[in-house]
């Protein structure tokens, strides 16, 4: 009689089977039979060959290979069902693997991989909390000021360089007193505050003016993409030939139509559409950040594992993902390894860890999900939805609904409903 063992550190269950001396002999014999049918040798008939010429064509890996097939394929379905008779959730078929394999004797162990069970987690004495940020009319500001940048120009400009002007430099970086591939570059426009530089570079190069020369030091992210660079201090040498700042025109009735708001003709009227929407940004963003920051605090505080099959198939999903991106940007494979200084088995970690990271956010996700199930969304709520974006927006209802598809609407909703059911059960208002 066949058993299950589940092994709670790899998220699998073994059911082993130990197959009988004569039951193995025989297999074997039969197996060895097939595949000299199967021997082609020129001059003879498929399956015609004679025993002492095609035995010659087949070797004894062939035919224990052929044996264990056959006999696991016996004893798959019982083993499928004493490993359901647990309970668990099982994420795939079985691996195969033999365990004791010769001539003589025959054992294999049918391993199935578990999905992730949740269930005992506990979610009391969480410290995750909830909070909407204050609003400020400096945000409306912000808007007002992405938007109209768009139609600003570039001017010279005299003195010191601020956050938000264009600085024209050289530069050189160096390690150890050695320059490094990729850190160098002339004539090179990098707007301060953009964080397209190292952090504290663009921060280094505020209050200078044109003609500076100098030092920049900075420490490189301790997740920087070139592996070698993590972490090291490097300084750059550094010239500012000009500085430029935009000139962004004033907000008018002559360019309000530029936020693209329909029925919005005065400035007065943009800037409280404008706050609205920042009002309703701040809300989802919050909840957003509260919903994240859950899930990664469970995480830490119950931790679990995760089977590696599952983990795998994630992995291949995030490579394949990945070369697609490679393939968009023009880039081969083996010149990003160059560039990066990584290996295969370097990337290959780095995304086991982004798989694990994400399929246990995905799992606690569900969990949640499971536990705390929002209400079906009710056609009222719906109509009262549409309604507050056509207010929003200053639009027409009817105009919003051939927009938005009543199937977006019901996931945003179902999906808030969840979130505010969390953050009443879960977390403190803050």
């Amino acid at each position: 009689m066949l058993k299950a063992l589940k092994d709670d550190k790899l998220q699998q269950i073994k059911v082993a089977v130990n197959v009988s001396k004569e039951e193995w002999a025989k297999a074997q014999e039969d197996a060895k039979k097939a595949l000299l049918k199967q021997v082609k040798v020129k001059g003879f008939r498929k399956g015609k060959v004679p025993s002492h010429i095609a035995e010659k064509n087949i070797s004894p890996i062939q035919v224990l290979d052929r044996a264990l097939n056959s006999i696991s394929s016996k004893y798959i379905a019982e083993a499928t069902n004493v490993a359901l008779e647990t309970k668990e959730r099982i994420f795939d078929r079985p691996d195969l693997v033999p365990t004791k394999i010769s001539e003589e004797e025959l054992s294999f162990e049918f391993v199935y991989p578990l999905m992730v069970n949740l269930s005992q987690i506990k979610l009391d004495n969480l410290k995750t909390k909830y909070k909407v940020e204050k609003f400020k009319e400096s945000m409306v500001d912000d808007m007002v000021k992405e938007t109209l940048s768009k139609q600003s120009v570039m001017l010279p400009k005299e003195g010191e360089a601020a956050l938000g002007d264009v600085v024209l430099i050289d530069f050189k970086g160096f390690i150890n007193d050695e320059a490094f591939e990729g850190g160098e570059a002339e004539k090179f426009e990098l707007t301060l505050g953009s964080g397209q530089f190292i952090p504290g570079f663009e921060d280094q190069l505020v209050g200078k003016a044109a003609g500076w020369e100098g030092d920049v030091v900075v420490t490189f992210p301790a997740e920087y993409y070139v592996k070698d660079f993590r972490n090291k201090e490097a300084v750059f040498q550094v010239k500012i030939h000009s500085i430029s700042k935009l000139d962004i025109p004033e907000l008018t009735e002559e360019n309000v139509f530029l936020f693209g708001i329909p029925n919005v003709k005065t400035v007065e009227e943009l800037r409280n559409a404008l706050a609205d929407i920042v009002k309703q940004r701040l809300s989802e963003q919050a909840k957003s950040k509260f919903l994240s920051e859950l899930i990664d605090e469970i995480i830490a505080k119950n931790p679990f594992n995760i089977n590696d099959r599952i983990v795998e198939s994630k992995v291949t999903e995030l490579n394949n993902n990945f070369n697609q991106t490679l393939k968009q940007q023009g880039i081969k494979r083996h010149e990003y390894l160059a560039v990066t200084k990584s290996s295969e088995e370097d990337i290959h970690e780095e995304m086991k860890k982004a798989a694990i990271a994400e399929l246990s956010k995905a799992f606690v996700y569900n969990e949640l999900k499971n536990r705390f199930k929002p209400e079906p969304v009710a056609a009222k709520a719906i109509e009262a939805e549409y309604e507050r974006i056509a207010k929003l927006y200053n639009m027409d209802v009817n105009m919003i609904k051939g927009f938005i598809q009543e199937n977006a609407i019901v996931s945003r909703l179902s999906e808030d409903t969840f979130v505010d059911k969390l953050i009443q059960e879960l977390g403190t208002k803050k």
